[in-house]
């Protein structure tokens, strides 16, 4: 298992294990299976009221874009409410973390 060690502010030497592969691939795995669920989620609850709604382009445009947005800001929030986990992480104990060992800022995980 490769660690890395981290040297925080406080001058503490600290060792974290990184990620296998196979493990990040199950928690992307994971995390897509939940957006594939609420997708088909959505095509049960609005599948009939589909035509009325997309019959209209602008109502088509906001609508695709106000049911979507939660699968674009899904690792995003996770992250960040979740102490640097989405769902598939915390099933596979991954965990983000800054280079000093911390928690990540707003602008890091936007960099991510």
């Amino acid at each position: 298992m490769q660690t890395i060690k981290v040297l925080t502010p406080q001058n503490v030497q600290i060792e974290y294990a990184i990620a296998s592969l196979g493990d990040r691939i199950l928690a992307y795995i994971i995390d897509s299976l939940i957006a594939v669920a609420y997708i088909i989620l959505l095509l049960l609850l609005f599948g009939s009221i589909a035509d009325q709604i997309f019959n209209s382009p602008p109502g088509l445009v906001s609508v695709f874009f106000i049911l979507i947005l939660p699968i674009l800001l899904y690792h995003l929030l996770c992250e960040l409410y979740m102490n640097g986990q989405s769902v598939g992480k915390r099933q596979m104990n991954i965990q983000v973390v800054s280079l000093d060992g911390g928690r990540p800022t707003l602008g890091a995980y936007l960099i991510r």
